[in-house]
C-alpha cells in the first residue's frame, strides 16, 4: 500500500534555481512553469525495486520518496537505486 490509503501521490514538479534567477521580483512561485520531477514511492513500506521502478519511470531519472501523508522526504536517483540493489544481492 503506498501513500494517501493506496493512492500514490504524483510530485507535481520543481522550480529550477535558473527560473527564479530569471523570473522577476514579486513573481509568485505558483505561476513558475514546473518541470516535471517524477513517480513517488513510499520510504516506509515500498521496497528498493518499487523506488527503482518510480525513478525509471520518471522524466527526470529520479523518485521522490514520501512519507505515509505523502509529504517529500527525498529524492534518489536512478542511479543510486541501482547500486544500492546491487550491494544487497552481493
Amino acid at each position: 500500500m503506498g501513500a494517501r490509503g493506496g493512492r500514490r501521490p504524483h510530485a507535481p514538479g520543481w522550480v529550477s534555481a535558473a527560473q527564479l534567477d530569471r523570473a522577476p521580483t514579486g513573481v509568485p512561485l505558483g505561476s513558475l512553469e514546473l518541470a516535471p520531477f517524477g513517480h513517488t514511492f513510499d520510504v516506509g513500506a515500498d521496497s528498493l525495486r518499487a523506488a527503482l521502478d518510480a525513478a525509471v519511470l520518471s522524466p527526470a531519472g529520479r523518485a521522490v520518496g514520501v512519507d505515509d501523508e505523502g509529504r517529500v522526504v527525498g529524492v534518489v536517483s536512478q542511479d543510486d537505486l541501482g547500486a544500492a540493489i546491487w550491494s544487497v544481492s552481493e
